[in-house]
């Protein structure tokens, strides 16, 4: 409440807000008594001052970060502050002069190399050079290391302008400072701070993995899940299908808007979708969720030049045309590869680093490595959020320590801590909260690798294991035994299959007649990270089990794995690992049983005879002992008691159009 309370206090000034939001620009009472203006960047921790009368232009890129220009533009002179991974030397003149060298040092005369000091407690390497003689190009670049930061200042010119301006650039620059990077600065009581991976790319055709992070809260596709995870509509206000459930007619909202303010029409949809199933973007889940589309497979493949079942009939209705009926069809629009791009965002080269998108959030600020700042979107189509933005930090390294001191406003709990939120007398009870996930934890058998190409080698080796105490001591009740791959609230879950009592004999008995294949194959290999599993093979089955890592894991017949859903459909968790053809299936596993159910209930319209199909195929699945269900996932967090309106995600996804604070 303290470090709250005080970030109140400083962000008293709408203005200041604005700034953090606008491109966390900050203008000092102090600066402007002095006829300067100063720049901080809390997520990357730096600050730098100009005068008040130079512009200063934050890029939303690393390269620059945010360059710095005189007044009026009458001279051609500018500075630019970059900052990159660290790579090369660590010490200042050396990386200087590796940098000065890619650049193209045999083609350019240098004319000063020294260190400098620049603001409180930061030094740097500046080195002037000019180059294009004829021009008279001059330039000096002042580096400033910072463990796995590099900061390039570049002021830059024609030799006439900077030598007469060369005074007050020297001015400015010797103003960068090294601040800590502070992405919780950027937190006020309406902007919610979580914790998140980084990821690689905002592009969200190039998204792969657990749908997390800031994709869902920038963009937006033709439909979306709620809370509820029940399809909605998002930009396409309704739609119809045909009789023989192969043809959506969307019909578009009139008010949907890019954040820039660009109207969205179809002819975004189309292009979008063209886009990432084009085989330069290199998308590896357009097949997966717009591979139903007549021609998607075609284009991927590199066999034609446009997706020939999607036209747009005017601005507004846009149809699509798909191979066969696909009852998971509109579920698979809500991930992110389908979701609305604009075009000159594309081609501005901006997507991935500074998107403009149409969800309920606009991008606003990037510090690699330090967090992601969102701001609401004014013009959101559809309610709009009660935050005024969003703040993802990376990198925390002891989250729970920053909790206390509402720095962040939720966080997940970590297996080593969950003894606290399970105690009550401990303060982090009672904000701990705890949903079900819809992944699945398995143990896999590769059944081309002997022993465990015969069935009771699986089966024993399954039944070897005390499920029960594992979650119980192992896992600490985090999780919940899971029977089925399916877990429940997904139609298709078989209720009706359980596990017997653990009984170790049981598990034994199962190799009778088997013992000469255990001996040809001993050590067993496997590459199972649990030394509890391998220590129960070794104590119930009386087998000489060794755990292999890294490149040599690959020989091992067994492991265990992680199903996370890409669509919430019980066609999903079993089609990808189950049928012969499944793109995940690293089993070696066919069934033309399961193949052809599989394909039976894709396209059948009644969902009551889908879900009995696919309880069906959980059932056939278990005789087989290939894929074997161990547990499903819970997630836990601690939620502040002011924050109002937060659902864990289940999937993964954010819904932040119900979360405001009250204190």
């Amino acid at each position: 409440m303290v470090i709250r309370s005080r970030l109140r206090r400083a962000f008293r000034s709408a203005a200041l807000i604005t700034g953090l939001l606008a491109g966390v620009m900050v203008a000092s009472d102090a600066a402007a008594a002095n006829d300067a203006q100063t720049y901080t960047n809390h997520l990357i921790g730096f600050s730098i001052s100009a005068p008040a009368d130079w512009r200063i232009v934050e890029t939303g890129r690393r390269v620059s970060v945010v360059e710095l220009k005189p007044p009026g533009y009458t001279d051609f002179v500018s500075i630019q502050v970059s900052v990159h991974r660290h790579v090369g030397p660590d010490a200042p003149r050396e990386w200087m002069d590796w940098q000065i060298s890619n650049y193209g040092k045999r083609f350019i005369d240098i004319y000063e190399e020294l260190p400098v000091s620049l603001g409180p407690d930061t030094t740097g390497f500046r080195t002037v050079f000019e180059w294009n003689g004829e021009l008279g190009i001059k330039e000096g670049w002042t580096g400033v290391l910072r463990g796995r930061q590099d900061f390039v200042i570049r002021a830059y010119g024609t030799s006439t302008d900077y030598d007469r301006l060369r005074d007050t650039l020297d001015e400015i620059i010797g103003t960068f400072t090294l601040i800590p990077p502070d992405p919780a600065q950027a937190a006020s009581d309406d902007i919610f701070v979580l914790l998140s991976e980084e990821p690689q790319t905002l592009d969200p055709a190039l998204h792969t993995g657990r749908v997390t992070g800031p994709l869902n809260a920038l963009f937006g596709s033709l439909v979306r899940h709620d809370s509820g995870m029940n399809v909605r509509p998002d930009i396409a206000r309704d739609w119809s299908v045909s009789a023989d459930g192969t043809v959506y007619t969307f019909n578009l909202r009139y008010d949907a808007y890019f954040h820039n303010g660009d109207w969205v029409t179809t002819e975004d949809v189309v292009y979008s979708w063209e886009r990432a199933t084009d085989p330069e973007t290199g998308s590896l889940t357009a097949g997966v969720h717009l591979g139903d589309i007549v021609g998607v497979r075609e284009k991927l493949a590199g066999e034609a030049d446009r997706i020939s079942g999607i036209e747009a009939l005017d601005l507004f209705t846009l149809r699509v045309t798909l191979a066969k009926p696909r009852q998971t069809f509109l579920k698979k629009l809500t991930h992110p590869v389908a979701s609305v791009v604009d075009r000159s965002n594309v081609e501005a080269g901006d997507l991935a680093e500074r998107p403009n998108g149409t969800g309920p959030f606009k991008f606003v600020a990037w510090g690699r490595g330090q967090g992601i700042v969102l701001g609401r979107s004014r013009s959101y189509h559809l309610e709009r959020p009660k935050l005024r933005g969003v703040v993802y930090r990376f990198n925390e390294d002891d989250p729970l320590s920053v909790y206390p001191s509402e720095q962040i406003d939720v966080v997940s709990v970590p297996l080593e801590q969950i003894d606290r939120a399970h105690d009550p007398r401990d303060d982090l009870f009672a904000d701990h909260v705890s949903v079900p996930t819809f992944c699945t934890h398995y143990l896999a058998f590769d059944t081309t690798v002997p022993p465990f190409d015969h069935v009771r080698v699986r089966q024993a080796f399954t039944k070897a294991l005390d499920l029960d105490k594992i979650i119980s001591v192992v896992m600490k009740e985090t999780v919940d035994r899971a029977y089925t791959l399916v877990p429940p609230g997904i139609p298709g879950h078989n209720e009706a299959l359980t596990s017997g009592p653990f009984i170790p004999e049981v598990a034994r008995s199962l190799l009778w007649g088997v013992t000469d294949r255990l001996a040809d194959h001993s050590p067993i290999p496997t590459a199972v990270d649990n030394r509890t599993m391998v220590w129960m093979w070794g104590e119930y089955l009386g087998i000489d089990v060794q755990t292999f890592t890294g490149p040599s894991a690959e020989q091992a017949g067994v492991w265990r794995d992680t199903w996370c859903p890409d669509y919430l459909d019980a066609e999903n968790y079993f089609e990808p690992l189950l049928h012969s053809d499944g793109r995940h299936n690293r089993f070696g596993y066919s069934n033309p049983e399961i193949d052809a159910l599989l394909e039976e209930a894709a396209v059948s319209p009644d969902p009551t005879l889908r879900a009995e199909t696919y309880k069906q195929i959980e059932s056939m699945a278990r005789d087989d002992w290939v894929v074997v269900p161990l547990w499903h996932e819970r997630r836990h967090e601690l939620v502040h008691q002011y924050v109002i309106g937060y659902r864990p995600a289940s999937t993964g996804v954010h819904f932040f159009e119900d979360i405001y604070f009250e204190r």
